[in-house]
């Protein structure tokens, strides 16, 4: 029998939720997207760490890692336009961070007239996705009594890539071990299984 769980929350929530529950058999984790190791480094391999604290032998995880680089001019034009060949999605997108981050300090002070958004992809010292906003000029904010300078940035999201060497890397921090990695044909996307004996497996 298999059972499914979902929950509501963040990563932690999760965590909390499995530690918690003593639940018969095998638990296996699915990470199918990008998101456990899509951070720099340091932060990449805490979130693994987080995760293998609180399972237990015979579970399993099973992690998803786009592996596209930079460095690779076919690569960078696939990256590129994943995300920004269709401005009349990702401005909707970016416009209703706007509308969150307004509605948390209760004034209209993130908009397109205010700020200016950038993206780029750099290649070192691993391939970064990063979009940003900079101001177009002096902003006083209220919420936090200070004021925005003209060409002050705010990181918005950071999208980093590695491949299955970085990623068995990250795992070897925390005592996990890749065991296996699969990659569909023409696709860069890695998937990785690890079981906390602790064995990872690499999907790409």
């Amino acid at each position: 029998m298999v059972n499914i769980v979902g929950l509501w929350g963040t990563f932690q929530d999760g965590q909390k939720f499995a530690r918690e529950k003593n639940f018969d058999g095998r638990m296996i984790y699915l990470s199918l997207g990008s998101v456990l190791c899509n951070d720099e480094w340091d932060n990449a391999v805490e979130h693994l760490k987080a995760w293998k604290d609180v399972m237990r032998p015979d579970d399993l995880m099973l992690v998803g890692m786009d592996g596209h680089t930079a460095k690779n001019e076919d690569q960078k034009k696939k990256l590129w336009g994943s995300y920004h060949k269709r401005d009349d999605l990702l401005k909707p997108f970016f416009e209703n961070g706007y509308d969150g981050m307004n509605r948390s300090i209760g004034a209209q002070i993130f908009n397109n007239e205010n700020f200016e958004y950038h993206a780029e992809l750099e290649d070192e010292p691993t391939t970064r996705h990063r979009n940003w906003i900079t101001a177009r000029k002096d902003i006083w904010c209220e919420a936090t009594n200070s004021m925005i300078k003209a060409g002050q940035e705010f990181d918005w999201f950071d999208a980093h890539r590695y491949g299955p060497k970085e990623v068995k890397g990250m795992c070897s921090q925390v005592g996990l071990e890749v065991v296996k990695v699969w990659q569909a044909k023409g696709s860069h996307f890695c998937m990785y299984r690890r079981p906390p004996t602790y064995a990872l497996e690499l999907t790409r």
